[in-house]
């Protein structure tokens, strides 16, 4: 059996499914595979964490005869991304992008994929804009709206909370949750007491913190990532605020504890997991604390997959672009590190989520 087909046989058999097989061909020698994330500034942690996952996904395609080689760039605002996509698809002429992280750089930059026909996946949540961006952008995360409403009904209905404040990071995915989780809120019943926003790179948020106790809301919902988040957290509790935090998916990262300490005790939040895991996620867990030494973030699950997924449809289509595009349409029930899921006709997922919670400074399932 020559390195293609035992390439084939492998996938097909870790989750791939009716997504289409093309007759093995010629392949090249090495794939290049890209990735824009910030790894440097407050958010570094989630590019590190993206980067780990498509460096396990390398090592396992290598070992079933498939060379790949990674391009990482550092960026995160709209003008980063901008040049760094620029030079992997015009100078590096990447095959594909496997990993990348801030949707405020993405949408402002998606058309670099499109007018080179790169297919690319965004690691992070699915915004609207992230999902109508073009068709050559995908994601397996899960959508901002799905995770939002979600967090919403798990205050209402679960923990009876009826009032909220929300503190959002300004951006397209900020907005996007901010406008999502109250929508949903106020539609079981709840009150929303007050709204506020910061930049990227504000990182003292008492003045908001403190208009925001005015309300007296039974809950805050903080929409910023990494020590922000952290930082956020801590300050809320000086400021007065007693009462339930929420996160979002991406506040599962130890730089949260680090920054928050004790104040983080609590914090709730929604994990694009499924209630069980599957032996693919089991596996995949397995081999990445053997490489890495501790526990794979959910961003490095959705960035396994999405070097796994682009560069079997690369493989199985003879490197023909259009035709690896249409392939990632047609897959479903893949049973990947992340879980198992299909690719909708917007390029996105739908997932199910569970609560975590921070208990003695670690994230757990909450029961």
């Amino acid at each position: 059996m020559n390195r293609f087909s035992l390439l084939v046989s492998a996938l097909l058999s870790f989750g791939l499914s009716s997504a289409g097989i093309v007759s093995a061909g010629p392949q090249p020698d090495k794939i290049e595979l890209g990735m824009v994330a910030p790894l440097t500034g407050d958010f570094a942690p989630y590019g590190r964490h993206i980067q780990e996952g498509i460096e396990l996904a390398q090592s396992e395609l290598e070992k079933k005869g498939l060379s790949t080689h990674l391009i990482a760039e550092d960026g995160c605002l709209p003008a980063q991304v901008r040049s760094a996509l620029a030079k992997l698809t015009a100078v590096d002429r990447i095959s594909a992008l496997v990993g990348s992280y801030c949707v405020i750089g993405m949408v402002a930059s998606e058309s670099a994929l499109e007018s080179t026909k790169t297919v690319g996946f965004q690691t992070s949540g699915g915004t609207k804009e992230i999902l109508g961006a073009g068709d050559y952008l995908f994601t397996t995360a899960a959508k901002t709206t799905d995770e939002a409403s979600a967090l919403a009904e798990l205050a209402y209905h679960k923990l009876k909370l009826r009032s909220a404040a929300v503190l959002y990071l300004t951006t397209q995915w900020g907005e996007e949750f901010n406008q999502a989780f109250a929508e949903r809120f106020k539609a079981l019943g709840g009150t929303i007491t007050g709204v506020a926003t910061n930049p990227i790179g504000q990182n003292d948020f008492r003045t908001e913190l403190v208009k925001l106790r005015t309300g007296h809301p039974d809950a805050l919902v903080i929409v910023h990532l990494a020590s922000t988040l952290g930082i956020a957290i801590k300050q809320a509790r000086e400021v007065g605020h007693n009462g339930q935090l929420f996160g979002t998916t991406d506040g599962e990262e130890k730089s949260v504890m680090d920054q928050g300490g004790k104040s983080t005790e609590g914090l709730l939040l929604l994990a694009p997991e499924p209630k069980e895991e599957t032996e693919q996620m089991k596996t995949f867990a397995k081999s990445f604390v053997a490489r890495y030494g501790h526990e794979p973030h959910p961003l490095a699950r959705h960035s396994y997959d999405a070097a796994m997924m682009a560069t079997t449809a690369l493989t199985e289509c003879k490197m023909d672009r259009e035709c690896a595009k249409a392939w990632l349409y047609r897959v479903k029930d893949y049973r990947g590190a992340s879980g198992s899921f299909s690719i909708n006709a917007d390029g996105g997922t739908s997932r199910s989520f569970v609560a975590k919670i921070v208990r003695n400074g670690q994230f757990v399932r909450a029961e």
